[in-house]
C-alpha cells in the first residue's frame, strides 16, 4: 500500500486520539478550577453565614428571651421580639417558640396572622433541640429548606434551643428562630463561572436539595429542586461538631467537594432553554447541609479546544490530499513517460 494512502488512513485515527486525551485533559483541568472555586464559594458563604448566626446565638442569650419563655406571656414575648425585629433588619422575619413548639409569637407580624401555631415537625424545631446545653455559635442550627404555611415562601432558619439549668442536665424552654427567604443574592461568584447556593428539602421521606441563592433565580415562591445524584455522594454533616465556626486553613477540608461532569442547570432547563451541559462542583458549606455550587457550561469550555482540533484535522485532510495530489501526478508523469518511451530488444 502506498506510503500516502497509509498516512491518509493512520493520521486521522492517531489525531482522534489526540484530540479525545486532549478533551479529557481539558475538562479535568476545568473541575480542578471549579472545585477550588466551590471551596472559596463555600467558605465565603460560611463566613456570612457566622456572622449572621451570632447575631441570632447574641439575642438568644438575652435574658428577658428566657424570663418571657418562663412565663409563657404570649403578649409580653410578641412586644419584645419586635423591638428585636426592628433592631435587626437583615431578616424576613423572627419567631419564639415554647418547649412544645407553639408560637408565642413571631415579627414582623404578617396580615392576616398565620392559622398555624403548632410547628413541632419542622427541623428549625427539632434540629435546635439536638443542639440544647450548648451556647454561642455551638448553639446554632441552620435548618432545612420548607415553604411558609403564612406566606407561601420558601425560606431556611437560624435557630438556637433556650434552656435553663446545668449543660449537662438543661431544661428546654423553647427555641429562637431568625429566618432569611430563598432569593436572588450576592453569590460571591467566580469570573466566568456560575456559583449558586442549596440546601436540603425538610423532609423526612427522602433526601432532596433546592435552590436558594442562584443569579436568575428570583421567585421566592417557586420552589426549584435539584436533581443530581452526584449531590447524595457529599459527606454527611457530623453532630458532634458545630454547624458554623469562624473559618480556619481546614474549613475547606473537613467535608471533601465532589465533581459533576454531567450536571443541569434547574434554573435553565424551568425557563424551557435548550438542554446544557455543564461542568460543576459541590461544596458543603461548614457543618451545615447548605451546598454550594460552582459551575462552567461544558461546550464553553470545550469549544475552544474543540475548533482547534476541527482545524487540525482540517489541517491533516489538506495535507494528505495535496501528498496524494502529489503522488497520483507523479505516479500519472512515469506512466507516459514509460509509454513514451521505445521498447528495445537486446541483441548478441
Amino acid at each position: 500500500m502506498p506510503g500516502p494512502i497509509i498516512a491518509f488512513l493512520v493520521a486521522p485515527a492517531v489525531a482522534f486520539f489526540l484530540a479525545a486525551a486532549r478533551k479529557e485533559a481539558l475538562i479535568e483541568a476545568t473541575q480542578e478550577s471549579n472545585t477550588w472555586g466551590a471551596h472559596l464559594v463555600a467558605m465565603n458563604y460560611q463566613a456570612k453565614l457566622e456572622r449572621t448566626s451570632r447575631i441570632v446565638a447574641d439575642e438568644a442569650e438575652r435574658p428577658e428571651l428566657k424570663a418571657r419563655l418562663k412565663e409563657g406571656d404570649d403578649r409580653s414575648a410578641q412586644a419584645w421580639l419586635e423591638q428585636v425585629a426592628q433592631a435587626r433588619p437583615g431578616f424576613t422575619n423572627w419567631m419564639i417558640q415554647n418547649a412544645a413548639g407553639r408560637m408565642m409569637a413571631r415579627a414582623p407580624w404578617p396580615t392576616p396572622p398565620p392559622l398555624v401555631r403548632h410547628l413541632h415537625d419542622r427541623d428549625y424545631f427539632r434540629g435546635a433541640a439536638a443542639r440544647v446545653g450548648k451556647s454561642g455559635l455551638d448553639a446554632v442550627h441552620i435548618s432545612r429548606v420548607f415553604t411558609s404555611m403564612s406566606d407561601g415562601r420558601n425560606r431556611f432558619a437560624i435557630s438556637v434551643a433556650i434552656w435553663d439549668g446545668p449543660p449537662d442536665a438543661p431544661r428546654l424552654l423553647g427555641r429562637f428562630s431568625g429566618f432569611q427567604d430563598l432569593s436572588t443574592a450576592s453569590t460571591m461568584g467566580l469570573s466566568g463561572r456560575r456559583t449558586s447556593l442549596l440546601g436540603r428539602v425538610d423532609d423526612d421521606t427522602k433526601e432532596r436539595y433546592q435552590l436558594i441563592y442562584h443569579p436568575e433565580y428570583n421567585t421566592p415562591r417557586v420552589a426549584i429542586p435539584v436533581n443530581a445524584h452526584r449531590l447524595f455522594e457529599i459527606q454527611k454533616t457530623d453532630p458532634s461538631k458545630p454547624e458554623i465556626e469562624p473559618i480556619t486553613e481546614a474549613s475547606a477540608k473537613d467535608r471533601p467537594t465532589v465533581a459533576d461532569d454531567d450536571y443541569t442547570d434547574p434554573v435553565a432547563a424551568m425557563q424551557g432553554g435548550p438542554k446544557r451541559r455543564w461542568l460543576a462542583a459541590f461544596a458543603p458549606v461548614g457543618n451545615t447541609e447548605l451546598v454550594a455550587i460552582v459551575q462552567v457550561p461544558f461546550d464553553e469550555a470545550i469549544e475552544p479546544d474543540a475548533a482547534r482540533t476541527r482545524r487540525i484535522f482540517v489541517w491533516i485532510f489538506a495535507a494528505l490530499a495535496l501528498l496524494l495530489s502529489i503522488g497520483w501526478l507523479r505516479a500519472a508523469r512515469g506512466r507516459r513517460a514509460r509509454r513514451r518511451t521505445p521498447a528495445t530488444t537486446a541483441t548478441l
